[in-house]
């Protein structure tokens, strides 16, 4: 087989034993999971409260970016749904101005009960949702961050 009949992408590997050249296929490195996921925000305090509040988000002070004058520009949170990874808050006024609107993560639940629980508890938190509609797969609820 000559390497001009090669048609998936290859490396080419020098053996360290001898002077010979090789063809190897390119796979990428393993990954461990999602370190963290970044949300662009236009006031920090208010939607650190936001996600405390109404996601049950805990803040990791110590996790906290600041500038080299001392004012802070990310929040770190855990938060139960994402396991191991973490949720950081970046202040990006004009970034987050254009986001408004976008929705960057799609949250899930085990079961339409537990999608109904979510309707009681947004409804005492006062923010603002769809009614639960059928989407292209299983059961959907919009609801609104209001703290961006």
């Amino acid at each position: 087989m000559s390497l001009a009949s090669l048609t998936y992408p290859f490396l080419f590997v020098k053996s360290k034993v001898s002077s010979e050249t090789s063809p190897a296929r390119i796979f990428s490195p393993p990954l461990a999971g999602v370190h963290h996921l970044k949300f662009l925000v236009s006031n920090l305090d208010v939607s650190l409260a936001w996600y405390t509040s109404v996601m049950s988000a805990s803040h990791v002070i110590a996790l906290d970016h600041y500038t080299t004058s001392g004012k802070r520009y990310a929040a770190q949170l855990n938060m139960p749904a994402l396991g191991e990874a973490c949720l950081e808050l970046r202040l990006d006024h004009e970034e987050a101005k254009h986001a408004r609107g976008s929705d960057p993560v799609t949250w899930a639940v085990k079961s339409r009960s537990e999608l109904q629980a979510w309707i009681e508890w947004l409804d005492v938190k006062n923010v603002k949702r769809s009614k639960i509609f059928r989407g292209p797969v299983g059961w959907l609820l919009v609801f609104e961050v209001s703290a961006s």
